[in-house]
């Protein structure tokens, strides 16, 4: 067992490395603290009920306290668990720190919401952001994305509704990703061009996402103000969005782009570039 004892380290160690940039260097402050204090309990069990809360507690300490203040410190700040404008998909993204972008974009959302709430006639629209970057480091891959590395991108969900109107903060699913709003006939179908191309991973969110929702759906006038907030936006330099759904909702601004057949679609969630 001690043998492999250093390379157990090492994965896991390397696995929340790569799942949240900086949950290795708490994986072993916790692994010192467990080195100091082993010989203070007379049985494994007692230890790792010692250890348990701890380390709660150092990342607890590390997501609101430490990692925010040293990013703010080099130019990113997190974006909100949840507030009057924005919120969170899902709390794993902000334990995960995913949910950091680089100064001012959280100000440019803001004013986003205000001005679909002001077009809309509406005050409870709410922006759901589903991912957007780790706190340091441009260059530091946040997967699965390919461009999530530097601070400037964001991914919003859409805009749902039911049968009542306009649900606030409303998603597919826990995963908030890969519930299509699929082509329509005489709208174009990138997705299927994209399956006969051999790009298998296009559509392939749909085979571990699951509809949690199915009485949600998108409605027109609200996407399309979503979107066309976030053209106006001076800081906005780039949206991806399947073209269908361009077509569908009437969109042709030079920002909204075609992200290619090697990225996965984005028919299920809109995707921002900042300046």
């Amino acid at each position: 067992m001690k043998v492999f004892r250093p390379v157990l380290h090492i994965v896991m160690f390397t696995f929340l490395t790569i799942i949240s940039q900086v949950g290795g260097l708490e994986y072993v402050l916790i692994v010192y603290l467990s080195r100091l204090t082993r010989s203070r309990f007379k049985t494994r069990s007692q230890h790792i009920a010692f250890l348990t809360p701890v380390a709660m507690v150092v990342h607890a300490a590390c997501v609101w306290v430490v990692i925010p203040h040293l990013a703010q410190a080099l130019g990113r700040e997190p974006l909100p668990i949840s507030s009057q404008n924005i919120e969170a998909h899902a709390f794993h993204t902000v334990l995960l720190y995913r949910n950091y972008v680089n100064s001012g974009i959280e100000s440019e959302l803001n004013q986003i919401t205000n001005a679909i709430q002001s077009e809309c006639n509406n005050p409870n629209i709410k922006l759901v952001y589903l991912d957007a970057c780790f706190p340091f480091f441009d260059g530091f891959p946040l997967l699965p994305h390919l461009s999530h590395n530097d601070g400037r991108k964001v991914d919003l969900a859409f805009l749902y509704s039911n049968d009542q109107g306009y649900i606030r903060g409303g998603v597919k699913n826990w995963l908030g990703y890969g519930v299509y709003e699929n082509p329509l006939p005489g709208e174009s179908n990138q997705p299927d061009k994209c399956a006969e191309a051999g790009f298998w991973q296009y559509s392939a969110l749909s085979l571990v996402a699951f509809d949690h929702h199915p009485e949600y759906f998108t409605t027109a006038s609200l996407n399309k103000s979503l979107v066309a907030q976030c053209t106006g936006n001076s800081r906005v330099q780039r949206i991806f969005l399947e073209p269908h759904l361009r077509e569908r909702w009437n969109l042709s601004h030079p920002k909204i782009r075609y992200h290619g057949c090697h990225a996965v679609r984005h028919d299920d969630h809109i995707h921002l570039e900042f300046n």
